[in-house]
């Protein structure tokens, strides 16, 4: 519930308004409800302040630069700017409460009352529930509540004491002027810290346009002043983006840890980085001490595949960080998610992994740490999914009344209390497999997951597939926990912990399935590099000629005697089809699939992949092994006759 994100909102048309309320409220003002936001105001107040002191002397940012100088400013001469113990305390709000009387459903509101502020979030119910708010006030004792709400949890924040240096960045930027981008500075930053070029370089500059949609969303003048590529710039953008708050205002802050407002305009030189450089690349490490920093290229490659609405963040670091895997996988009773960037198993995060972990384990080399980390996080993932207080909601049916309660009353099952989300509690039933809510316009189905498990259970998971699917309703949840429950999931953690040679892909048949490689080139009567190439377009999502190379150590010579060989055969046919990255192609049936992620594919391979369609699912060897055995069997891709195909759809 911060009135402003620190960074990436900068750029939004709604910023202003949101700039000037929080100036209001930290003065004590009393402002209303604040737009919807995805994060705690108070996860960054202790580096509120100097991060926002930081931003606002970047040169790159002229958005907005006023409005924040004055957010800056009312800040500093607020309490909270002067340093202060604060006391955090959680409060249950009922909505009769006084303090619920301005409440907008789904939205946050602020609330201040004497020398206390309150930041209030409203849930939508259908009947009168517990509301939930923040309260941030000078430690004395304990809090002082609104009237008629309880207390939940407390603790003690504190803010630091950075009146004097906030008021000296504002006096220095009207006399001097924000502080000119420096390439020196990105360079020393890199170096000092490990960040990459492109990431300092965007941080230094005051990350700006982070909401800008476009590919370009620097723009030609300032990325030529940054000297950045588009396809750079975009990598560094997804990194701040994913970062969540707290970790991002601590760094940018760091530029002020022990550091002189003045010593802000200083640059480095070769060999020698200026003090302000130096503090920030402290803070980067010591952000990343517990966490490992995540690639770039593989946080943009993961967006593409989940969209922004996910974190792509969340996804990909259990992977290699085994510590946090633990955390990443901690079911609540029916809540979707948590605070910040550790939240709790939800149906989305399962049908990402899926997706994603399969997708990098084809698309990275062995010995890869991404891909080395997968069977240990498959393993945390499966424990959870198999504890029988695991629950994910997987599926809102919006049903008119007759379907509604006939399907409620399929479902069957004892009545119970669902905390559906956290702190929303709603009545509904359980039969040990479906957890089911129905409400005046809508039926909530949550997956018991361990039933996935259980032969016993199996009706009343497909029946609760089914009420989905007549609902129109698009969830591969159940199917993603079938997947990592199954035997041919464990049958892939067995391939992934198998001795292969590092720097190989588990994508070539040669490192996977040598054997089945060998029997099709024998009963093909093929050379051995034209099988392999002919496997790879049976099985593989995406055998696009650049990734063939790659992963066979090929160069176009070696590719295009193979190619020609297949041709001859009449095993492929050549042409140009768009998104596809080849000029060899199976015959038969295309999936053009012109938009997502997932490379259009021939329609012949698509019972290979398993519930994702877009990259094959569990064991590439086993993938390979029967794509073989379908051509040796005469079941291979080919063109059908046009009388055939009438035939099959019943015409004459």
């Amino acid at each position: 519930m911060v009135p402003i994100r620190i960074g990436p909102s900068w750029g939004q048309g709604t910023v202003s308004p949101l700039i000037a309320a929080s100036g209001r409220f930290l003065a004590g003002e009393k402002v209303g409800a604040f737009a919807t936001s995805e994060h705690f105001f108070q996860s960054v107040l202790p580096h509120y302040g100097q991060a926002l002191a930081f931003l606002v002397s970047r040169a790159s940012i002229p958005k907005h630069r006023e409005a924040v100088m004055a957010l800056l400013r009312v800040f500093a001469e607020s309490p909270y700017g002067a340093g202060m113990p604060l006391r955090l305390a959680e409060l249950a709000i009922p909505d009769d409460a006084p303090i619920a009387k301005e409440k907008i459903p789904g939205r946050n509101w602020a609330f201040s009352e004497g020398a206390s502020r309150y930041f209030v979030r409203c849930f939508t119910r259908e009947s009168q529930t517990q509301s939930i708010g923040w309260v941030l006030e000078a430690f004395e004792g304990e809090p002082k509540l609104p009237k008629g709400t309880t207390l939940r949890s407390s603790a003690i924040v504190t803010a630091p004491d950075v009146r004097a240096t906030l008021l000296e960045v504002l006096d220095l930027i009207a006399t001097k002027g924000p502080v000119s981008f420096d390439v020196e500075d990105a360079k020393a930053l890199s170096e000092l810290s490990g960040m990459a070029l492109p990431e300092a370089k965007l941080l230094l500059a005051g990350m700006p346009n982070l909401q800008e949609w476009a590919a370009d969303f620097l723009g030609k003048e300032l990325r030529t002043t940054l000297d950045l590529k588009v396809q750079d710039a975009k990598a560094a953008k997804v990194v701040f983006e994913e970062m969540p708050a707290a970790r991002l205002a601590a760094i940018l802050a760091g530029a002020l840890d022990g550091v002189r407002a003045s010593e802000l305009w200083a640059h480095s030189t070769p060999g020698a980085p200026a003090k302000w450089v130096t503090a920030m690349a402290r803070a980067i490490v010591s952000a990343a001490s517990a966490r490992v920093a995540l690639r770039s290229e593989l946080l943009v490659e993961t967006r593409k595949i989940v969209g922004r609405a996910k974190k792509a963040e969340l996804i990909l670091e259990p992977l290699v960080n085994a510590e946090a895997s633990s955390l990443r996988f901690v079911a609540g009773p029916m809540q979707a998610a948590a605070e910040d960037d550790i939240p709790s198993l939800d149906g989305a995060l399962v049908e990402s992994a899926a997706e994603v972990w399969s997708h990098l384990a084809l698309a990275l080399p062995v010995g890869d740490p991404y891909v080395a980390g997968i069977a240990a996080a498959v393993r945390v993932l499966r424990t959870s999914l198999l504890d029988d207080k695991t629950i994910l909601p997987f599926a809102q049916c919006y049903l008119e009344e007759k379907p509604r309660e006939a399907a409620f009353k399929r479902l069957g099952g004892k009545e119970t209390k669902v905390e559906w989300k956290k702190d929303e509690i709603l009545e509904g039933i359980d039969n040990g497999a479906i957890v089911a809510v129905q409400q005046s316009w809508r039926l909530l189905l949550a997956l018991r997951t361990s039933a996935v498990a259980r032969k016993d259970k199996a009706a009343d998971v497909s029946l609760a597939e089914a009420i989905a699917v007549e609902a129109q309703v698009d969830t591969r949840v159940p199917a993603e926990v079938r997947f990592f429950l199954s035997d041919a999931c464990e049958a892939w953690l067995v391939e992934l912990d198998a001795n292969r040679p590092s720097g190989r892909f588990a994508a070539d048949p040669e490192v996977s399935a040598p054997k089945v490689l060998k029997k099709l080139a024998k009963a093909l009567e093929l050379d051995r590099d034209a099988a392999r190439l002919y496997l790879e377009l049976l099985a593989l999502p995406a055998p696009t000629d650049a990734f063939i190379c790659e992963i066979n150590g090929w160069d176009k010579k070696a590719l295009t005697k193979a190619k020609q060989e297949l041709v001859g055969k009449k095993l492929v046919v050549e042409g140009k089809r768009e998104r596809a990255g080849r000029d060899v192609f199976l015959p038969g049936g295309w999936e053009a699939r012109s938009s997502g992620w997932a490379l259009p594919v021939e329609t012949w391979k698509l019972p290979l992949f398993g519930p994702s369609r877009a990259t094959v699912r569990g064991s590439i060897g086993s993938v390979f092994e029967r794509a073989a055995a379908r051509v040796i069997d005469g079941d291979g891709p080919k063109f059908e006759e046009v009388a055939a195909v009438r035939k099959k759809k019943g015409k004459a």
